[in-house]
């Protein structure tokens, strides 16, 4: 599946699997320098997900030690969780 598609005609299971949302996982690694614009992006993609797909998105950022500031840049963004319960 592409970025953008429509999901509205795919199959029972695959609508039902869309129908619970995306998850993005993000490994990270001493990216503090651009941390904040890659989370601003992810942002952005999020709510276009959710508005023209009505897909709920959560982004999970996985940081292996990194020695710089990357931490401290991640507790600034504003965590991602547009993740809709049905």
């Amino acid at each position: 599946m592409v970025l953008g598609s429509d999901v509205s005609s795919l199959s029972t299971t695959a609508a039902t699997a869309a129908a619970q949302g995306l998850s993005i996982v993000v490994p990270v690694y001493n990216e503090a320098a651009g941390l904040a614009l890659l989370h601003q992006r992810l942002a952005a993609l999020a709510t276009t997900l959710g508005q023209r797909f009505r897909l709920g998105c959560e982004v999970v950022y996985v940081d292996d030690g990194s020695t710089d500031a990357t931490l401290c840049r991640w507790c600034r963004c504003h965590a991602i969780s547009a993740r809709r319960r049905r």
